[in-house]
């Protein structure tokens, strides 16, 4: 197995009011369509919770940090941020590895 030290990755862990999954999936889709399209980009997955229907998690996999700084500040990313906002249980919690 290699390491790869140069890539930057982040989990990003996301509690979401009840009923508002929907909603959030439809924001999701258009950031992870937007956000894969990035160049530096080298993963951008969301996984549902078997455990707790309203909790999900963005893995995200980026080149370099440049490439993780771009991303965070893209319009679609920050579209997201923002129209998600309502539908939240609470903050998010993001690891960064």
């Amino acid at each position: 197995m290699s390491v790869e030290n140069n890539k930057s990755k982040i989990v990003a862990l996301i509690n979401l009011q009840e009923g508002k999954m929907e909603q959030f999936y439809q924001l999701a889709d258009e950031l992870i369509e937007n956000s894969r399209k990035e160049t530096g980009i080298v993963t951008y997955k969301l996984f549902k919770s078997t455990e707790n229907d309203n909790e999900v998690l963005f893995f995200e996999e980026y080149a370099d940090q440049e490439a993780m700084q771009q991303h965070s500040k893209s319009d679609h990313f920050n579209k997201f941020m923002e129209a998600v906002k309502p539908l939240l249980a609470n903050e998010p919690r993001l690891e960064m590895f």
